[in-house]
């Protein structure tokens, strides 16, 4: 489904997978390299390069159509990044999107999705007094807009957390996953 790295953000969408961004010698970076399944070989892909250097970001996707980039540090006097960005995986291509914008600007954070429905971002980095947090943002993909959602909130503050999901869809959802993959 995804996994995540403290410094990189990689997710995988059926034949290809995609690693954005990271720290390196710029310090930040906004690269995407694209990893073809078939031919186990990577190369740079600048049409899917992020809209803004950070490390330490989080990644998640639909599963068929989109892949979500968010947060992540940017460096500078406010480090902590909002920041979302999509990758339309039939173009190969990313740009910023507002809508799916997390509600709190953090770094380090975790994520996962259902495949289908709904992509979330849990924790992070926020620095100051109270430097973790518990947070919580669910992505709807139908819509494509992110809002924070206090049900889904951590039991307890914390950042450079690592995150998975079952995997298991309802027939319903498989139907919808599959009618937009052939759309």
């Amino acid at each position: 489904m995804l996994s995540i790295g403290i410094h990189a953000s990689t997710w995988k969408a059926g034949r290809f997978g995609y690693t954005v961004g990271g720290y390196s010698a710029t310090p930040y970076s906004l690269v995407a390299d694209c990893t073809t399944f078939a031919t186990q070989t990577t190369a740079a892909l600048a049409s899917a390069n992020l809209s803004l250097a950070r490390y330490a970001l989080a990644s998640f996707s639909d599963g068929a159509r989109f892949g979500y980039t968010v947060g992540g540090n940017i460096g500078g006097a406010t480090p902590y990044s909002s920041v979302a960005d999509c990758t339309t995986f039939a173009t190969q291509s990313t740009a910023a999107l507002t809508s799916a914008n997390l509600s709190l600007a953090r770094q380090s954070l975790a994520s996962f999705s259902d495949g289908a429905r709904f992509g979330y971002t849990v924790g992070g980095y926020i620095g100051g007094a109270t430097p973790n947090s518990l947070v919580a943002d669910c992505t709807t993909f139908a819509t494509q807009t992110t809002a924070a959602l206090t049900s889904a909130n951590l039991s307890l503050a914390r950042y450079g957390l690592a995150s998975f999901s079952d995997g298991a869809r309802s027939a319903t959802q498989l139907e919808g996953t599959l009618a937009a993959t052939v759309s």
